[in-house]
């Protein structure tokens, strides 16, 4: 509609089976609007909402179904983007995004133990039902500028890319156990840089890269990537012997800080460690 584009919807689902509190709904909300601010920079503002619900019955096969435990969880994620071509060989991008999630479990009543059985089979002991209330409330901010500079574009250089980015993820919590009426309210702020080099030829691909993370969890840490893809034979018209064929080599260093529950969650049956370590790939 002219220098503006919009797209909004809504869907849900619901799913049920033979056990007693076993359904599922799902209903997600979503916009997307865009904005032609000039011939060169849009300006876009993209929201999404998830409300869901689960009866959790336990292990049914071997017993009575749990009739009043449930899980919750209403997420949401609202975002705004500038996207600028502000020469023919720069373009530039910064973002910012919110995203929330509300997660509560629970099983206020104390169903009488069970012992489980299974056919013929039998345990030779019984399960006793626990109570649980607990809740979490999740936010992470998240801010990011992204810079491209198209170095080259000809015969002899190739295609040459220069990205440079900057961001920082801001992690808010509030994590309740109801029964026990005990509250935590961690935080941390995290802040990445990052660069890459993109060359691409005819027959040559080539990718150089690396991101400098300072995480308020695990501290500093340096993670290079590369890779290099090569068109080692080219197919002709007809030929069906080889076909076209392409080499690829990859090599990096990944990181990854465990979530927020991870680290602090009260809830006795996934009590957070604060002294978790993150995890590294290579």
């Amino acid at each position: 509609a002219g220098k503006t584009d919009y797209l909004a919807g809504a869907a849900g689902s619901t799913t049920d089976n033979q056990v007693p509190n076993n359904s599922y709904n799902n209903t997600t909300l979503f916009a997307n609007v865009g904005i032609a601010m000039s011939a060169r920079a849009t300006l876009r503002v993209i929201g999404r909402g998830e409300l869901e619900r689960t009866g959790t019955p336990g292990q049914t096969a071997f017993g009575r179904p749990d009739l009043d435990a449930f899980y919750k969880r209403h997420d949401g994620v609202v975002g705004v983007s500038f996207d600028e071509q502000l020469t023919p060989m720069f373009r530039q991008r910064a973002t910012y995004s919110v995203s929330l999630s509300n997660q509560q479990s629970t099983n206020l009543v104390a169903d009488p133990p069970y012992t489980p059985a299974y056919g013929s089979l039998r345990a030779p002991f019984q399960f006793s039902d626990f109570r649980y209330d607990s809740l979490a409330s999740l936010r992470r901010h998240h801010a990011s500028y992204q810079a491209d500079w198209k170095l080259a574009n000809d015969t002899t250089h190739g295609s040459q890319m220069l990205t440079l980015v900057g961001d920082w993820d801001g992690e808010r919590a509030e994590l309740t156990d109801r029964l026990a009426n005990a509250v935590t309210s961690p935080s941390r702020d995290n802040f990445g840089w990052a660069v890459e080099h993109q060359a691409l030829w005819p027959r040559i691909f080539v990718t150089v890269g690396g991101r400098v993370e300072k995480n308020e969890n695990f501290g500093t840490a340096a993670v290079p990537r590369a890779s290099v893809a090569v068109v080692a034979h080219e197919s002709a018209p007809g030929e069906n012997v080889v076909g076209s064929t392409t080499v690829h080599v990859n090599a990096g260093l990944g990181i990854k800080e465990p979530t927020v529950l991870q680290s602090f969650s009260l809830s006795p049956f996934f009590l957070g460690n604060p002294n978790l370590s993150p995890e590294r790939s290579r």
